[in-house]
């Protein structure tokens, strides 16, 4: 009932010439090929669709939302620029819609929260604070005067979520600006999201929107327990569900399934190009032991990308391929070219970056191990860790074998083996400067929630707090603060 208002009010805001926002079929149309990256298609759609509908906003919304997508996508500079430079003006025109439309300030919030992502992925942190309170604002707003109208909850759990992971060294905007929520607080409002999507009329596209906020949460959130769900019937005309079932399967172990999605991407349809698949890619065929596979597509996307982040990595990885093949002089000279590309933003290239300039080689057996297992090939991994003698490793391999013991065993269901030996992890490595300390008590505390022992639990997410270590910090801390907030 209260869709058909809605739309009978903005049906009369059209008849009299006014701007409205209104989700017409066209636009329905133009958002799933948006998300399927089709951005050519959806395009065309927008024009055919604004020329016999030219006072809906609709239209300028999802012009910028594949502008969003395409900074986000690539990191490029000009794709940033011209998303910025066309906001004011999509915002001006989205102010004209009436007061009585639920889309207003929905749109308003939405566009406002795009550009506060993308200028976080360019460093532009304080103007990126202010337009993600802007969209905070607009979008509380809305709910309130408007809380039928289930779309709030999509922005919603959103923006609650990335307020519950903001870094602590930017605590403070939060504190500034009077905002609050936590990432389970916006895991519920898209689950509720979810479940009104499929019993609003219209609205079924939003589906797998909803879907990759979802699985991006619980993927990059949560604790390796937690179940992530792509549609029951993928289209295999849509590379972001693609892309989401790769992240999905790679996730859980499921290296050769992942594989198997890339030769179901169909080549003959112009997506958006997204190098990033190029990196994936190669770590599925770094994992399964391709490594000349796995250089090659990491070299496609050193080549391609023209963006920020997981160049340093690639060239790392292209370093492991070739020390896994027994050319130790060939990965040092690789190594070296980690500080000349890249950014360090993201962790893995952090931890790239260091391992250029102050690990020696890595022990191969080790490396092939990590790797194996990050496959979830469980007893390929446990078979090189037979193989290495304490005796003849260093202290931090010593800690590491011990930790890669734990991960199998947690993975592999022996619970009680997993549990000794992240606490034996822990005491070995408590005094060193790497994160398997810290990621220990992290897995172990998971063990305990799941156990039903949260004071046990929440022990060990205190103590992985209190560890002092370097690479992977921000997510291994960030997880533990998150599980802490949940049982405290």
């Amino acid at each position: 009932m209260y869709r058909l208002i809605f739309l009978l009010l903005l049906a009369a805001g059209c008849a009299n010439g006014q701007t409205t926002a209104n989700f017409t079929s066209n636009a329905s149309t133009a958002y799933g090929l948006i998300l399927s990256l089709r951005f050519d298609e959806a395009g065309k759609k927008i024009a055919t669709a604004r020329a016999s509908d030219p006072e809906n906003v609709m239209y300028d919304y999802l012009e910028n939302y594949q502008d969003f997508l395409s900074t986000f996508i690539s990191e490029n500079d000009e794709t940033f620029s011209s998303q910025m430079n066309n906001k004011n003006k999509r915002l001006e025109s989205f102010e004209k819609i009436s007061d009585l439309s639920p889309y207003k300030n929905y749109l308003i919030a939405n566009v406002n929260l795009q550009s506060a992502v993308a200028r976080l992925k360019f460093g532009e942190y304080y103007t990126a604070a202010l337009e993600f309170n802007r969209a905070y604002r607009k979008i509380n707003e809305n709910a309130q005067r408007f809380p039928e109208f289930f779309p709030n909850q999509i922005t919603l759990g959103v923006v609650h979520a990335m307020i519950g992971v903001v870094p602590e060294n930017f605590q403070w905007l939060l504190s500034l600006v009077s905002m609050s929520g936590s990432v389970e607080q916006g895991r519920q409002e898209l689950m509720k999201a979810l479940a009104q999507c499929h019993a609003s009329p219209g609205f079924e596209v939003m589906e797998n929107e909803i879907l990759f906020y979802l699985s991006f949460i619980n993927l990059n959130l949560y604790s390796d327990n937690e179940t992530v769900k792509v549609p029951g019937e993928p289209d295999n005309n849509n590379l972001l569900i693609k892309y989401l079932s790769i992240n999905i399967l790679m996730k859980e172990g499921k290296n050769d399934q992942a594989l198997a999605i890339f030769s179901e991407i169909n080549d003959t349809i112009r997506y958006y190009p997204f190098h990033y698949l190029n990196y994936l890619h190669g770590e599925c065929y770094l994992r399964r032991g391709n490594y000349q596979e796995a250089y090659q597509k990491y070299q496609l996307f050193i080549g391609h990308f023209k963006g920020k982040n997981y160049l340093k990595d690639a060239v790392r990885k292209q370093a492991w391929c070739l020390l896994l093949q027994g050319e130790s002089k060939k990965y040092t000279e690789k190594m070296a070219l980690v500080k000349n590309i890249g950014y360090t933003n993201v962790g893995i290239d952090n931890e790239a970056e260091t391992e250029a300039e102050n690990r020696p080689i890595p022990n191969p057996t080790l490396l092939k191990s990590r790797l194996l297992f990050d496959g979830g090939y469980y007893s390929e991994a446990t078979i090189q860790l037979e193989k290495l003698a304490p005796e003849q490793l260093k202290i931090e391999e010593q800690v590491e074998k011990q930790y890669r013991m734990a991960r199998i065993a947690q993975k592999t269901g022996e619970t009680e083996k997993a549990r000794a030996a992240y606490i034996k992890t822990i005491e070995m490595g408590k005094d060193l400067d790497l994160y398997y300390a810290a990621n220990s008590a992290l897995l172990l505390g998971n063990i305990y929630e799941d156990a039903g022992e949260k004071e046990l639990a929440m022990d060990k997410y205190r103590q992985c707090l209190s560890f002092d270590f370097h690479t992977y910090r921000g997510s291994i801390r960030g997880l533990a603060k998150q599980h802490l907030s949940r049982l405290e």
